[in-house]
């Protein structure tokens, strides 16, 4: 479905140049922004010029060689030689702000260099993020990557996005903020509406594709993705940022920053927005703030301290259920399984009236069953969703020791607050012929409703010191994080049912051990709490031998797991020693004991793992010319499992192993005046992979929860593939850009025999997740105060089922009958539009532009 959208926001720039003198640009060599009243002078002399409002400058001086200095309040002074004869010279100066060289060195160690560090990755620079970003999740801001596969559930990108590399999920590769891992600890997974603040907040972004691409974190076996949020600039400035589009999208920015004060040693940034609106599917409704603040310190020479603050406080409906093809041919390819109901649905009570409240999610008083939380807009009531507020606060310190040697510390709070909220089997409810629901079917299905809170906090350091030794870069540190959070779920609606008649308020069945339990309104039917510190040490060289560049990482990684329960999980079976028995006590629980069978006692768990290993990687880099630079690199990463896979809904498993891989890699590197190229190959042995498997036959049975699902060890695969990326300047006003990738991620012969039981996973077969081919180009044009970009997107052999098995595709109504079975979904193309205006009018810098996703109005599948 097409999807467009109108932003308008501040921003400008011009380039003039004048013969017979010397004349140019002062730009922020950050942001690319013009610095107004910036002095150049010749050295020794009094000739000199101030920039002005466009930040050009000129000044006419006799024939000679110069020194001519720039220099500008709070940045570092830039001196260029010059000689100046009877022709005009055009000289333009990048300044770096003093004031943000915090953020550079944060991410220095971490991030490749180009022609030096032996990895394949891609820059997202702040002027591509400001031109292509307009409401959507941070991951669309980097979907041309070579690689990298993007998806939204709900058609819009706003808050239901996922991001794979090289057919990895985000629970196999690293997202870093600032150089600080955001992974969930337990999950390992990226929930990217809680980082609502980043798009808008992004000075760059670096993807590195393939294993152990960081010095420390999570198990990267794909890639990872490290996020430089914005600086306060030198410079005050005001911005107002306006979008909409359709299906009620509607966004307000405003951004403010003070400029360097407190006699050039602070400066402060905020930015504020407000987003609402709905991806092209029906109920995905959406509504957020976020919000950014960044002060900068700079003391003296020696010391950088940066201080942020950010979060988004959202909610939105799910959209992420998956349906047989013909349910949508009959209701329609906008149509959302997920329960929701007529905000004008006769049957809703006050309760499902009370909506979620976004002031409420700000201020941290959402967590309170009693406040209703259904997400209501664009006229449906929805029953699955997700409320979630996670500020992130960062201190960050830089101390310039010497020349050569610098430390810098990164230090982080995060809490967490929030909830996803279903309904039980919703299959099982009845629909009217647009596919819909009522209040009265829902009832009607005796199904409830339920809440899974996560509740939680997590503090964490990372030090790294980094010295320069002859020509060659090293750096070593360590990383320490405490992670604790309370697991919960609550009985939130029975919709009027009664399990159990003989008690008095509306109740509901739930299985807990295979023993049969009655909850009402309110009552917690699980409760465990999860502590992981982790603690890591790393080193990391650069050895420069001429054109020759050898790289070498370690790291040593303790992750320590402690789950403890104080209410049993479905999994958790009793046991005649057992000391606990199913009665709640906790605020708001059932303190009766409604259970079928009181005299079922447990042992509730109280597990420990720790999870130690260590991971090299190694790699050389060699420039052959000016333009030509081959590379290779090897890396053995480890990655402990999930919570959930050991865990096993109260049945620990200690046997599960921890996943492993073994990366291979060779690429090679080309670029000259208005063209470069990258490619490279590689080959992931990955092994002991996780699968979780459903056997609704077992259900309630030992090492099987309520619904027959059990964790098991798949096996191992081979991922391998080729990828390049391309730019072209075709002419001053044109460029081009090209990222072609070919994978082939597929099953070994060592494969366990529950995967072939369950999964139908044989050698040969490839994992589903992501498409085995992309092709992604994009061709910019700029003349003048206008701009146009646009990208086409290519996608075929996304795999669908594990086994490879043929599913039903397309069906026909009229003959009933299903017309299309394939292994794969079909292959898709999508363009996207980009036109775009920018000028300077009354003082002001305008930009106004047209963001058109899926031109063509393409229907496709995106996900198997």
């Amino acid at each position: 479905m097409r999807y467009l959208l109108v932003s308008l926001l501040i921003f400008s720039w011009t380039a003039i140049a004048l013969a017979g003198s010397i004349a140019g640009k002062v730009t922020d060599k950050t942001t690319g922004e013009p610095l107004v009243g910036a002095n150049i002078y010749l050295k020794g002399t009094a000739i000199g010029a101030s920039t002005n409002e466009e930040g050009m400058y000129f000044m006419t001086v006799e024939n000679g060689t110069y020194a001519i200095v720039c220099s500008f309040v709070g940045y570092i002074d830039v001196q260029k030689t010059v000689t100046v004869t009877d022709e005009a010279l055009k000289l333009n100066f990048e300044l770096q702000p003093k004031i943000l060289r915090s953020s550079e060195i944060i991410v220095e160690a971490s991030r490749a260099k180009e022609r030096e560090t032996p990895v394949a990755f891609t820059d997202i620079k702040a002027e591509e993020i400001q031109r292509q970003f307009t409401v959507q999740d941070v991951p669309h801001l980097f979907k041309n990557t070579p690689g990298v596969y993007v998806t939204s559930d709900g058609g819009a990108g706003l808050g239901d996005s996922k991001v794979y590399i090289r057919g990895f999920d985000e629970q196999r590769i690293s997202v870093m903020i600032n150089n600080i891992e955001v992974n969930d600890p337990e999950s390992k997974k990226v929930y990217w509406s809680n980082w609502g603040a980043l798009p808008s907040g992004s000075q760059s972004i670096q993807v590195q594709r393939g294993a152990g691409s960081t010095l420390y974190g999570a198990g990267t076996f794909g890639g990872s993705i490290n996020v430089l949020t914005a600086d306060a600039p030198a410079v005050p400035g005001f911005k107002i940022t306006s979008t909409a589009g359709m299906y009620d999208v509607y966004k307000l920015g405003i951004e403010y920053n003070t400029g360097l004060m407190a006699n050039n040693k602070l400066s402060f940034l905020t930015r504020l927005n407000y987003l609402t609106g709905n991806g092209w599917r029906q109920n995905t409704y959406y509504r957020g703030l976020s919000y950014y603040f960044a002060l900068s310190y700079f003391p003296n020479e020696k010391h950088t301290l940066r201080f942020i603050l950010h979060g988004a406080p959202q909610y939105h409906a799910y959209s992420y259920y998956s349906e047989n093809p013909k349910k949508f041919v009959l209701y329609g390819r906008d149509w959302n399984p997920h329960p929701f109901v007529s905000e004008t649905d006769p049957g809703l009570t006050n309760k499902e009236k009370d909506g979620t409240n976004l002031l409420d999610l700000l201020l941290m008083q959402h967590v309170d069953y009693k406040k209703g939380g259904e997400v209501i807009g664009n006229g449906t009531v929805s029953f699955d969703n997700n409320v979630y507020h996670k500020p992130q606060f960062e201190i960050h310190h830089v101390w310039d020791i010497n020349e050569k040697t610098y430390l810098q510390t990164n230090s982080f709070f995060t809490i967490g607050r929030g909830y996803g909220e279903w309904v039980s089997s919703y299959y099982k409810i009845d629909r009217d012929e647009k596919g819909h629901m009522s209040m009265q079917t829902i009832a009607d299905s005796k199904q409830y409703q339920y809440r899974a809170y996560s509740i939680h906090n997590q503090f964490g350091i990372v030090s790294t010191l980094n010295t320069k030794w002859l020509d060659h870069d090293i750096s070593f540190g360590a990383e320490a994080r405490y992670w604790w959070a309370r697991h919960y779920g609550v009985v939130l609606n029975t919709f009027g049912n009664k399990a159990d008649p003989s008690v008095s308020a509306d109740n509901v069945a739930i299985y807990v051990g295979g023993v049969k339990g009655i909850f009402r309104e309110g009552d917690i039917y699980y409760d465990y709490t999860g502590i992981k510190p982790n603690f890591s040490i790393f080193g990391h060289g650069l050895w420069k031998f001429g054109a020759l560049n050898i790289m070498t990482d370690l790291q040593f990684s303790s992750r320590m797991y402690h789950i403890t329960e104080d209410f049993p999980s479905s999994n958790n079976r009793p046991v005649p020693d057992g000391d606990f028995v199913m009665r709640q006590t906790l605020d708001g629980g059932n303190k009766d004991g409604f259970v079928n069978n009181p005299d079922a006692k447990f042992k509730l768990v109280d597990y420990k793992k720790t999870y130690n290993f260590v991971s090299p990687k190694m790699g050389i880099n060699y420039n052959v010319n000016k333009h030509l630079n081959v590379f290779g690199n090897y890396s053995r990463v480890y990655n402990e499992p999930r919570v959930k896979y050991f865990f096993n809904y109260g049945q620990p498993n200690s046997n599960l192993p921890i996943e492993t891989s073994d990366d291979f890699e060779l690429g090679l590197g080309f670029q000259d005046q208005g063209f470069n190229m990258k490619v490279n190959a590689y080959r992931i042995n990955f092994d002991n992979k996780a699968y979780r498997i459903q056997d609704p036959s077992k259900a309630n049975q030992p090492g099987y929860d309520y619904r027959g699902r059990r964790y098991v060890t798949v096996g191992k695969a081979n991922y391998t593939g080729v990828e390049l990326s391309a730019n072209l300047q075709l002419s001053r006003a044109l460029d081009l850009g090209l990222s072609v990738t070919k994978m082939k991620n597929a099953w070994s012969d060592e494969v366990s025999e529950e995967a072939r039981e369950h999964l139908g996973i044989e050698e040969g077969k490839i994992e589903p997740g992501s498409p085995q081919f992309m092709l992604n180009s994009v061709l910019n044009y700029q003349k003048g105060p206008f701009y146009v970009s646009t990208a086409l997107h290519y996608y075929k052999d996304y795999y669908i089922l594990p086994d490879n098995d043929y599913v039903d595709l397309e069906y026909d109504p009229n003959t009933e009958t299903v017309v299309k079975r394939d292994a794969v979904l079909p292959a898709w193309t999508t363009v996207d539009l980009i036109i775009g205006w920018q000028k300077k009018v009354a003082g002001l810098k305008l930009n106004a532009s047209l963001h058109i996703f899926n031109l063509f109005d393409k229907d496709y599948w995106q996900v198997g």
